[in-house]
């Protein structure tokens, strides 16, 4: 113990020595900084460079911790609580370590001494929070070990190292919308009239950038109820555009070019500012109205070729009818039984199924609703409940419910039936969440 406190002395001082003199480190000092909403995040970190050895498994070993970085503990700061896989951290400044792993997640560590010099003196005890960290493989290995700090979206972000071949991530949540709300609540409050109707029209951009959008909607009829001006009708446009009302978003920019139109200087002027920015978004949204036509129309093909023939198969005990719905290529999985079978296996099993039914005098029937449809101009994939109906020759009709996952392509033109899962999910799956899920022709929802 008494070496190792000598040896830390001695490196200690030699790194002050160092930057004392203003003389070169091999691990050159490093910082990165970024504010994601209220929150100012900061690493302190020394870039050590690979320089021919080998990293992960050899200068950094598996399964030990790590300082990820070179000499003092890298430290993260954050001017506020985060939230790192559903858990708090206090706002704070920790020493960041990592544990690499060669076979499974890398863990990320954050301790409450941040003033240690790498991890000779690391005490577990002072552990803040200890977290997952996911790798990825670099296309280019980095000499330098760098850090970034990447926007995901309005309120999450990711802490990433990048060194040699790799780059470890590690992600973390804000929640900053309530406290902005209720700072522009109090700027409203107190403005004059000039100055409100812009207020309320920036905190209706954030709710909606936020995906609040009905909470948007009250501050944006505020603040067009004080007149419509080229500010308050654009963020209108974003509103709407976020709801997919894309036609009531192009109705909200022609409003705006009339205003700017007409002699009003101020107006003229901010809609110069806001002119190219109008003009791209609207190109976007025309695209966006485009797919989302596609793929209505996608949607109702797929009906035509799979769903609507399905149903009628059942409802007429054509084995064959039901199997063209099949690509040659087909695979079924039954969650229940835990079978899977190819095109051949299923075929005979299902002209079993129908040559019973027709010989006993069964009608059938099978019914279909969604709860997710998406489609690409060649694939897609289907998700929601079906409805089995058996009605025998005697006695009352036997009804059975199950859940399905379904992934289709488009062969020589036409839909086919890829993979088939379903399941009866242990009889969990009844009348109720069959009436839930959207009908085979509402596309409203999708």
């Amino acid at each position: 113990m008494k070496n190792l406190i000598i040896l830390l002395l001695l490196l200690c001082g030699l790194q002050s020595l160092s930057a004392q003199n203003n003389l070169p480190q091999k691990s050159a000092k490093a910082s990165v900084s970024y504010r994601l909403g209220l929150t100012d995040i900061n690493i302190q970190y020394f870039s050590p460079g690979v320089r021919g050895r080998q990293i992960w498994g050899g200068i950094v070993p598996f399964d030990k911790i790590w300082r990820a970085g070179a000499n003092n503990a890298t430290t993260i700061s954050f001017s506020t609580p985060i939230k790192m896989e559903g858990k708090i951290l206090p706002a704070g400044t920790y020493a960041f370590f990592l544990i690499p792993r060669q076979n499974q997640g890398w863990t990320a560590v954050f301790n409450t001494d941040s003033k240690q010099w790498g991890a000779f003196i690391y005490n577990e005890a002072k552990d803040a929070l200890r977290v997952g960290a996911r790798t990825e493989n670099l296309e280019k290995p980095l000499e330098r070990l760098a850090y970034q700090i990447e926007e995901l979206s309005l309120e999450e972000g990711q802490i990433s190292l990048l060194w040699d071949n790799k780059k470890v991530n590690v992600r973390f949540k804000v929640d900053f919308i309530p406290a902005a709300i209720a700072q522009y609540d109090s700027l409203i409050a107190k403005a004059d009239a000039a100055q409100k109707w812009f207020l309320q029209a920036e905190a209706a951009d954030l709710l909606t950038e936020a995906g609040k959008l009905n909470e948007a909607q009250k501050y944006l009829d505020e603040s067009l109820k004080a007149g419509e001006h080229v500010w308050n009708l654009w963020k209108k446009a974003l509103w709407q555009a976020k709801k997919d009302d894309y036609k009531g978003a192009f109705a909200s920019t022609e409003k705006i070019r009339a205003i700017a139109k007409g002699d009003n200087k101020e107006e003229k002027g901010v809609f110069g500012a806001l002119e190219m920015d109008v003009i791209e978004t609207e190109k976007r949204w025309k695209n966006k109205q485009a797919e989302a036509l596609a793929a209505k129309n996608a949607l109702r093909d797929i009906n035509r070729d799979i769903w609507t023939p399905f149903s009628e198969a059942y409802a007429s005990n054509d084995a064959a009818k039901y199997i063209g719905l099949h690509s040659k290529e087909f695979v079924r999985a039954n969650g229940g039984s835990k079978s899977s079978l190819d095109l051949a296996g299923y075929a005979a099993q299902s002209e079993q199924s129908f040559a019973w039914a027709l010989e006993n005098g069964n009608r059938t029937s099978i019914e279909f609703r969604f709860f997710e449809r998406f489609a690409s101009a060649t694939t897609a994939s289907e998700r929601g409940y079906f409805k089995y109906t058996s009605y025998p020759k005697e006695g009352a009709p036997w009804v059975a419910y199950g859940k399905f996952h379904v992934f289709l392509r488009k062969e020589n033109g036409v839909w086919k039936i890829l993979t088939d899962y379903d399941s009866d999910e242990g009889g969990k799956v009844g009348e109720a969440d069959f009436k839930a899920a959207a009908a085979v022709d509402d596309f409203s929802r999708f």
